[in-house]
């Protein structure tokens, strides 16, 4: 009988041991923060634009801006590289319709 109790609170204290060890590893791996990944940004020069402006008083108003975009990554880049010229042609629009003031 002293034997069947002793192999009983043997296999209890290991079945308890176990227990405790899952926890402890469930608890490590909950807790752990997300690894952050580095993200290096694209950046894509348009290049400069120069338009007239609209000038009520009949000056003459030039604006000059040189635009630089961050991108994301290369393959947006690559993208808008395939359509620089569309991209190009509105930003010049929008530019020379806006007034001087």
């Amino acid at each position: 009988m002293l034997t069947i109790i002793a192999l009983l609170l043997i296999l209890s204290c290991f079945i308890a041991g176990y227990c405790w060890w899952l926890y402890q590893i469930k608890k490590q791996v909950e807790y752990q923060p997300a690894k952050r990944t580095l993200v290096i940004p694209v950046f894509m020069s348009l290049g400069a634009f120069t338009v007239n402006l609209i000038d009520n008083d009949k000056r003459d108003r030039v604006l000059y801006v040189e635009i630089t975009l961050r991108l994301t990554d290369e393959e947006t880049r690559k993208r808008l590289h395939d359509f620089m010229p569309e991209v190009r042609s509105r930003i010049l629009l929008l530019l020379s319709r806006q007034k001087a003031t």
